[in-house]
């Protein structure tokens, strides 16, 4: 999603400072656009999984707790190794997404070399 301020999508973000100091056109050189794209992508995933592990704590710790207040206390461990699973996947996904060097660049170049040779 594009940001009010990011000169990549809206030019007139170097004409003005944004109201709360915020950065502008003339802050970043043209060749800067989409490192400060990839910046702003990689700050996203990071974020939504450190939500998604926060709200896995949370939730598991309400359950935890549920459970140790119950009368007769039924622990049921499939939901917390199921999230766990998926909160794991999150992560590993996020990491490879924001630390893999490019991977997913140097398949597709790999795939497109692959295929302009078979072309001809």
């Amino acid at each position: 999603m594009a940001h009010p301020t990011d000169p990549a999508t809206h030019p007139g973000a170097d004409t003005h400072t944004g109201a709360g100091g915020g950065t502008t056109r003339a802050d970043f050189p043209a060749d800067d656009a989409a490192l400060r794209r990839q910046a702003r992508r990689n700050v996203g995933l990071q974020l939504g999984f450190s939500i998604h592990a926060l709200v896995f704590v949370a939730v598991h710790a309400g359950l935890f707790l549920q459970q140790a207040l119950a009368s007769t206390p039924s622990h049921r461990p499939w939901p917390l190794w199921g999230w766990a699973l998926g909160l794991s996947i999150h992560g590993v996904v996020t990491l490879c997404s924001v630390r893999g060097g490019g991977l997913r660049e140097r398949l597709v170049a790999a795939e497109l070399a692959r295929l302009r040779q078979r072309m001809g």
